[in-house]
């Protein structure tokens, strides 16, 4: 049986939005997670913001996962920006110093500001 993605895209030129249907990103979804991130940076030429507004739980390794593509798009000269993180979330990454080494916005319109 073929699982649901969890990633939906929407494609601009000067931007890629995904956004998230998993409330958990864990176990089972983070080798999902991570092979449909690597799909869709395998190409991209674009500013890629990753809206995180349903998810609930993340595990580490789908935190390295976000590491590893935030570090695919700038090695291509664009911006990868995290947005929708709940409280709880934004905590764990602020704790972790996460907010220093990835672009994390409050929202979309946020994060959208941030290329213009």
């Amino acid at each position: 049986m073929k699982r649901q993605k969890l990633l939906s895209l929407e494609e601009s030129p000067k931007v890629v939005i995904a956004t998230l249907h998993a409330k958990r990103l864990y176990l089972q979804y983070t080798d999902q997670f991570k092979a449909e991130m690597e799909e869709q940076l395998r190409y991209i030429q674009a500013n890629f913001i990753i809206d995180f507004s349903g998810v609930n739980i993340i595990n580490s390794l789908a935190i390295g996962v976000l590491i590893a593509s935030a570090n695919t798009v700038r090695n291509k000269h664009k911006k990868f920006i995290i947005v929708g993180l709940n409280p709880y979330l934004r905590e764990i990454f602020k704790r972790m110093r996460l907010d220093l080494i990835l672009e994390i916005k409050k929202d979309l319109q946020e994060g959208m500001t941030l290329l213009k």
